[in-house]
């Protein structure tokens, strides 16, 4: 993996003749209304993401084709890729890397089949913006947040011979459900999605569809069956 040192960062407003001196190629997009912040020099949390670290932060290590779209146009085309542990998106441009913050000047990023929006959610009692996948829209819409954490080095326990090294793990992704537009609902499984849109027959649909009620595919394919009823 590509060295790259990270930071926490934010996404800013920034005027369009000085974002012309970051880069000429900006210019001629609606893009270059946003500021981009190199990563090159900076660390977040003093955590150097390098090949001594096992597991990955992304969600893909390559960068791929896609594009961004902000409240203030269309940027394409860019290569992506969305480092889940930062909750970043980062792109290659004239050999440095930089990221998107999920502001909520940022849309949607598109990336190969995949597409992501800017939601608020709940996060320890308090609204935050993040990235999330979108799995189905419509007037009943479901997202998901990938989540990384970052272990830290251990050294060798009693009869180890080897110290466990630094990495990244995955963690279970959480789900949110939206209903006509208003706020994110945590759920964990197509039962609680079932729970709080019970229309009439709607039940016996899912049965006989034989829908799981314990899977992401059951709950994407639960929240598509409630939208085509609507």
């Amino acid at each position: 993996m590509k060295k790259i040192l990270t930071l926490g960062f934010i996404l800013n407003l920034f005027c369009q003749n000085i974002f012309a001196q970051v880069s000429s190629n900006l210019t001629q997009s609606p893009m270059n209304a946003i500021m981009l912040q190199n990563m090159q020099k900076i660390v977040r949390d003093g955590k150097m993401i390098d090949n001594q670290i096992e597991g990955s932060p992304f969600l893909n290590d390559n960068f791929i084709e896609g594009k961004v779209i902000t409240s203030n146009g269309t940027f394409e085309p860019v290569t992506l890729r969305y480092n889940i542990f930062q909750d970043v998106m980062e792109f290659e441009m004239e050999r440095k890397i930089y990221y998107l913050e999920p502001g909520n000047q940022v849309k949607e990023v598109i990336m190969g089949e995949d597409t992501f929006v800017v939601k608020a959610y709940m996060r320890n009692n308090k609204p935050v913006f993040g990235y999330l996948k979108v799995l189905e829209t419509g007037k009943l819409s479901l997202y998901q947040k990938k989540n990384r954490a970052f272990k830290e080095a251990q050294p060798p326990k009693a009869l180890e011979s080897e110290a466990h090294p630094a990495r990244f793990i995955k963690e279970s992704d959480e789900y949110f459900l939206e209903m006509n537009g208003d706020d994110l609902r945590l759920v964990k499984n197509a039962k609680e999605i079932l729970a709080v849109n019970n229309k009439a027959d709607l039940e016996a649909r899912v049965k006989k569809a034989g829908i799981s009620m314990k899977n992401e595919n059951g709950m994407v394919k639960l929240v598509k069956m409630i939208n085509e009823m609507n």
